[in-house]
């Protein structure tokens, strides 16, 4: 898959570069998710674990989600940039877990 974006590399709606703080940031409901923490993260939280396109290493993500006529809808944030769409278009074995499930 070629990319069909340019990447904004400065502002408040840049990819965050990998190994940054800002980065760590968006790690952190995973870390509470896998502590049991649940309850401290938003109501609407899904974990998603995505196949590295690259790496082929299982890949974890937080999203939040919106339930339609009882689907449950995610929206890439950052559009065709964010990892997990990536990841998902190159692999569709996706798996995903709502805030009840262990």
């Amino acid at each position: 898959m070629t990319a069909s974006f340019r990447q904004d590399v400065s502002g408040a709606m840049a990819y965050p570069a990998r190994w940054t703080l800002n980065r760590l940031l968006f790690k952190t409901p995973v870390v509470w998710w896998r502590m049991g923490l649940r309850p401290l993260l938003w109501r609407r939280m899904i974990l998603v674990t995505t196949w590295g396109r690259k790496s082929r290493l299982p890949r974890h993500t937080m999203l939040s989600y919106t339930l339609h006529a009882g689907k449950a809808y995610l929206i890439a944030g950052w559009g065709a940039r964010a990892d997990w769409y990536q990841n998902t278009v190159s692999d569709n074995h996706t798996t995903a877990q709502l805030g009840g499930s262990p």
